[in-house]
């Protein structure tokens, strides 16, 4: 019902939305709010993960390919910056990740739990691999480190694009975009006009960050 609006938003904005400054990645610093990619399951591409947090509280969003997107909550030390968080994921499974920021404040070590259905099977468990802290690029579908009305035209016309990684000064090779798994702005489980409604706010100046919790 609302894609032909927004189709419409879209073709009016993109002007605008070319022009519109990258997303830059966060500076690094010792608080574990941000945005991270996180690579667990043995994956050879990173999930994504945003926390935000209030005192020893965390909430944020997890988004990782099929495994599934949805919201997290969960708990820090501040003095030693300890936490644990947990989401129910679409399709009903649940992930636990328990760790602690590094000295550095570059990244999370710890471990985590993947649960499926109990009663059938044990939870699948494994340490976090290599963790990196990222600019806000949740929905970047054409990889071009902006999210904008440009983004939210390729998620209502299912498109993506890869992304050019710089192996050396001469060769650059196109790579799987990662960040197409946070598509699902509002990690409902499902990508589709509220989404890219939700991009073209962000990109008026309406909300402040995606995902949206």
């Amino acid at each position: 019902m609302l894609r032909p609006l927004i189709l419409l938003a879209i073709i009016v904005a993109l002007a605008a939305g070319a022009g519109s400054q990258p997303a830059t990645a966060q500076e690094e610093n010792d608080d574990i709010a941000g945005y991270w990619l996180v690579w667990i399951f043995n994956s050879q591409s990173p999930c994504l993960l945003f926390l935000e947090r209030d005192g020893t509280d965390l909430t944020g969003g997890w988004a990782c390919g099929d495994t599934g997107n949805g919201p997290l909550d969960g708990t820090t030390d501040g003095s030693e910056f300890s936490f644990s968080v947990a989401t129910q994921l679409t399709g009903n499974f649940r992930l636990a990740v328990d760790g602690v920021l590094s000295e550095n404040g570059r990244h999370l070590e710890g471990s985590w739990m993947f649960d499926t259905d109990l009663d059938k099977h044990p939870p699948v468990t494994g340490e976090i691999g290599e963790t990196i802290r990222s600019g806000p690029r949740w929905a970047d579908m054409n990889c071009d480190r902006a999210v904008n009305s440009l983004d939210a035209y390729y998620l209502l016309t299912s498109e993506s694009e890869q992304c050019l990684h710089q192996i050396s000064e001469v060769l650059t090779v196109r790579i799987d975009n990662w960040w197409t798994q946070g598509a699902d702005v509002n990690l409902d489980g499902h990508r589709d006009s509220r989404d890219a409604l939700l991009i073209l706010q962000l990109e008026a100046g309406l909300i402040e960050r995606l995902p949206v919790l």
